[in-house]
């Protein structure tokens, strides 16, 4: 049997299995997205028919940069499967299982930095960097035995807990195309000499920067997403179906969540009178590319050194929601405040166990997930 916290069953498919490679093509999307619109945007800027100066001064401005506090709740879980042979006395007999562990109450106030740049009318570029400690979470850890030959099915063996801590980090890097108002007309940057040519209408004096009107962009772009966490202080709390309280001593094991996907969604921003405005954004996340690395430190028939099992799973989806409420008391300031939300999850990977031995055991990764949200607030600057 396996030690409780282990999270791994009992006895793993005995089916060698080589090490994938860290390198993965998608980690090199964020370069291409930026190579791709500084190629854009000479391209698009003589494309484009000249325009008639607006008599508005309240436009888009050329940047904004802002810094955010993320005050967020995160969970995280997998499952794997494994089916094998083990001796109870009376002989091998065939049996089947599964495992699972779970993360709750991973809670974080994460430092974020946003920015985004309008290169032409209508191509923009965007970006969010945070990351920050977590604590205060809790993990959960079980494993089931099914054997037809003792009449047992999901035979609930193993229940362990423990306290987990550690960092998380998220970023993304995006394009946007503007779709509406068709590029972007309605809320070109005036250039300085226009502005001082200019005197603002008299219902504009005092009233902030901001887009002329509804704007709608659709987005693509790169995501990365990582919680690296540490559990300490465990206790068994169940052993072959029966409730029982027992600390076992010198936990110390790690599990790191690992994603990089692509993209895709829309953003926009409807203005309420001159100072107020709502903005949304949706991304579908697709392509996801998956890494678990642990090291479960009182395995001993695991290799004693990290990691001693690994999780890689291909085709992930999930998806990013934010919507917020943004004030302009200035011209040049803005503060926001609103709810954002990730999602991940991917299935059918693979399960590597690498043994004391030096061999390797493979199963079944059924299925993965990570999930943050709450509230955030920020304060910013245009430029």
């Amino acid at each position: 049997m396996t030690h409780p916290i282990s999270g791994q069953g009992s006895t793993p498919a005995k089916q060698p299995l080589a090490r994938r490679s860290k390198f993965s093509p998608i980690r090199l999307v964020p370069a291409f997205l930026i190579l791709a619109g500084w190629l854009a945007s000479p391209l698009s800027a003589t494309a484009q028919p000249p325009e008639e100066p607006t008599p508005d001064p309240w436009i888009e401005e050329r940047a904004a940069v802002s810094l955010q506090g993320w005050q967020s709740k995160g969970t995280g879980d997998w499952s794997i499967s494994f089916s094998g042979t083990d001796d109870f006395g009376g002989g091998p007999v065939p049996l089947t299982g599964k495992s699972r562990l779970t993360f709750d109450n991973l809670k974080s106030t994460i430092p974020v930095v946003a920015a985004r740049v309008r290169a032409t009318p209508w191509l923009r570029f965007s970006g969010s960097y945070g990351s920050g400690d977590v604590s205060g979470g809790t993990t959960t850890d079980g494993d089931w035995l099914t054997i037809p030959a003792y009449g047992l099915k999901d035979y609930y063996f193993s229940e362990s807990k423990s306290d987990a801590s550690g960092t998380v980090t998220a970023y993304d890097i995006n394009v946007l195309f503007r779709i509406y108002p068709w590029l972007g007309r309605e809320s070109r940057r005036l250039e300085p000499d226009e502005r001082r040519r200019m005197r603002p209408p008299e219902s504009a004096v005092g009233g902030p920067p901001r887009e002329k009107g509804v704007t709608i962009d659709l987005l693509a772009g790169f995501q990365s997403y990582q919680d690296d966490l540490t559990m300490t202080n465990g206790v068994q709390t169940v052993e072959n179906e029966r409730a029982v309280r027992e600390p076992f001593y010198g936990l110390n094991s790690k599990y790191a969540f690992d994603w990089s996907a692509l993209r895709a969604g829309i953003a926009g921003m409807i203005p309420i009178g001159r100072r107020l405005e709502v903005r949304a954004s949706y991304a579908y996340i697709f392509n996801a590319e998956y890494r678990g690395e642990a090291f479960w430190n009182l395995r001993t028939d695991f290799r004693s050194t990290p990691p001693n099992f690994v999780h890689d799973a291909d085709g992930g989806t999930g998806s990013e929601l934010k919507i917020s409420l943004a004030y302009h008391p200035t011209r040049l300031v803005f503060v926001e405040g609103g709810f954002w939300s990730i999602k991940l999850e991917a299935k059918n990977g693979i399960d590597t166990v690498y043994l004391a031995d030096g061999s390797a055991l493979s199963s079944k990764l059924d299925k993965v997930t990570s999930k943050r949200e709450g509230a955030f607030a920020g304060i910013g600057v245009k430029f």
